[in-house]
């Protein structure tokens, strides 16, 4: 599929379902294997509960969009957060793990970063990053980020015991400076 002929709309209440299953699909179990954004070398719980997920949703600063093929299939997701200072947050990003590699998740990025930019008055775009991925870090400062000093603690006591595979994770923050 070529990123022309993916439609990116906000996320509705009735897409939740498809859009928990894609990201469970990209970050967890044998089919995130298929791409590169796989957490399960970290983690054998789910990236997100459906009532995390509606959680979000029904945060008023919250906004999810959501890139579907020309079959109307869902083939990726974001999370953007509009925060106090003119700062976006972009987060629980997911991408068809059989789509990766094909441009879809940096044009859904350049999206999410217009939107914010555009529709949420952002001049800023921020995100943390479990700080053992480098390769998703990488991808993210060849995109214009930095990779700022500050990390953040893992929150370990939002999972249950066993869930997580390693002790020693934490969340390094990128930011972006958006241009209109």
């Amino acid at each position: 599929m070529t990123v022309q002929a993916l439609a990116i709309r906000k996320l509705t209440p009735e897409s939740l379902p498809a859009a928990h299953a894609l990201i469970e699909a990209s970050f967890r179990g044998k089919e995130a294997e298929k791409g590169w954004c796989s957490e399960a070398e970290f983690f054998t719980s789910p990236r997100i509960t459906p009532e995390g997920m509606l959680e979000k949703f029904n945060n008023p600063d919250t906004t999810f969009l959501a890139g579907y093929d020309a079959s109307g299939t869902l083939v990726t997701c974001c999370e953007i957060v509009k925060k106090e200072g003119n700062v976006g947050y972009f987060g629980l990003f997911a991408v068809d793990p059989s789509k990766q590699g094909g441009g879809i998740g940096s044009y859904v990025l350049n999206e999410a970063e217009r939107y914010a930019c555009m529709e949420l008055g952002c001049k800023t775009m921020e995100m943390q990053v479990i700080d053992r991925r480098d390769t998703l870090i990488a991808y993210y400062i060849r995109r214009g980020y930095v990779q700022t000093k500050e990390t953040r603690p893992f929150p370990y006591g939002l999972f249950g015991e066993g869930t997580i595979l390693r002790d020693d994770l934490c969340f390094t923050v990128l930011v972006k400076e958006l241009v209109a």
